[in-house]
C-alpha cells in the first residue's frame, strides 16, 4: 500500500506543514498541499504517468516531489532573506536550465499551446508580470503613504489567488502570497504598526522582484528563444508588423520595458523592438547552462 509523506517546515520564522501523497482513481495524481495553522492554504498535485504501475516506484515520486517542495520553501526563504539585488542575482545563477529543444522549422513562430506545462508556465507569467507592474515599487513609501500601499498590495494579491492560473503557482509562492495577504490584513484591520507595516511592504516588493525567475522555467527558456529569434528574422527581413507584436504579447512578463512597448507599440521603430529583443537574448536565454 502506497502511504504519503507529511513533513513540517519553517519558512521565514512560520511553521508550514507539507503533505504529499496519491490521489487514486481512474486519473490518479501525486497531491501536495500545505497547511498552516491547520488551515489549508496551497494544493498541488501533477497527473501521474500511464506507464507507472508500479507502487515503488509512485513511493518514489512521492519523495521525489515531496522533496523539490521543500527544496523550494528553503530557496524562496534564503532568496527573500536577501537584498533585492542579491535574491534577483541568485536566481539567475542556480534556476537558469539548458532549454529543451522545440519542434517546428526554425522559421516559424513557436506555438504557445504546443504543451500543457508550456501554457500553464505562459499563463503564470502573465499572472505574475500584472502583479509585479501594479505595485509601485520604483519608490519607498511614507509613514503617511504606507497604509495606502498596503491596501493597494492587498487589492492585487487578492487578484492573483482568485484567478484561475494560481493553481499552477509553485506551492512556495501560493504560500508566500498567502503569507503576506495574512500579514497585511492584520496590520490593516487595527493599528498601524509602523515598523511591521514596513516589513511587510519590504517582502512584497522582495517577492515582486523575486518571481521573474519564472522565466528562467525550462519550458518558457526554449520557448523565448524560438519566439525572438523568429521575430528578429521576421523584423530585420520584413519590418515590424501586426502579427509579430500578436506573438511577442505571449512573452508579455519578460521585462517591463518589454511589457511597456507591447502596451505602447505605436511609434516604436523596429530597430528599438530589434534592439529591445537581442539584450533580452542576451540577458538571459543567449546562456546554455
Amino acid at each position: 500500500m502506497v502511504t504519503g509523506i507529511n513533513e513540517n517546515v519553517e519558512v521565514l520564522g512560520r511553521m508550514f506543514h507539507v503533505q504529499t501523497e496519491l490521489t487514486p482513481g481512474e486519473n490518479p495524481r501525486i497531491r501536495t498541499v500545505v497547511f498552516f495553522e491547520g488551515k489549508l492554504i496551497a494544493s498541488q498535485a501533477r497527473p501521474v504517468e500511464s506507464e507507472v504501475k508500479d507502487d515503488q516506484e509512485i513511493r518514489e515520486l512521492i519523495k521525489a516531489q515531496q522533496a523539490q517542495i521543500i527544496d523550494n520553501f528553503g530557496t524562496r526563504a534564503a532568496a527573500l532573506a536577501a537584498d533585492q539585488e542579491n535574491a534577483e542575482a541568485d536566481v539567475r545563477s542556480t534556476t537558469v536550465l539548458k532549454p529543451a529543444p522545440l519542434a517546428g522549422r526554425a522559421t516559424d513562430p513557436p506555438d504557445p499551446e504546443s504543451d500543457a506545462k508550456l501554457v500553464e508556465s505562459l499563463a503564470v507569467r502573465r499572472l505574475f508580470s500584472l502583479f509585479q507592474s501594479s505595485l509601485p515599487t520604483d519608490s519607498e513609501p511614507g509613514a503617511d503613504e504606507l497604509e495606502l500601499y498596503l491596501k493597494k498590495a492587498l487589492r492585487e494579491i487578492r487578484k492573483v489567488t482568485e484567478d484561475p492560473a494560481f493553481v499552477d503557482v509553485r506551492l512556495d509562492e501560493q504560500v508566500a502570497f498567502y503569507d503576506l495577504k495574512t500579514r497585511a490584513l492584520a496590520q490593516l484591520k487595527g493599528s498601524l504598526d509602523l515598523g511591521t507595516a514596513r516589513s511587510v511592504w519590504t517582502e512584497l516588493v522582495r517577492l515582486a522582484a523575486y518571481l521573474v525567475r519564472i522565466n528562467h522555467r525550462r519550458e518558457l527558456v526554449a520557448f523565448d528563444r524560438r519566439l525572438f529569434t523568429w521575430a528578429l528574422a521576421t523584423i530585420g527581413g520584413r519590418g515590424m508588423s501586426e502579427d509579430v507584436l500578436i506573438h511577442l504579447r505571449h512573452a508579455r512578463g519578460r521585462s517591463a520595458e518589454f511589457d511597456q512597448l507591447l502596451d505602447h507599440p505605436d511609434g516604436v521603430s523596429a530597430d528599438q523592438w530589434m534592439d529591445i529583443i537581442m539584450r533580452l537574448i542576451d540577458s538571459t536565454i543567449g546562456e546554455e547552462l
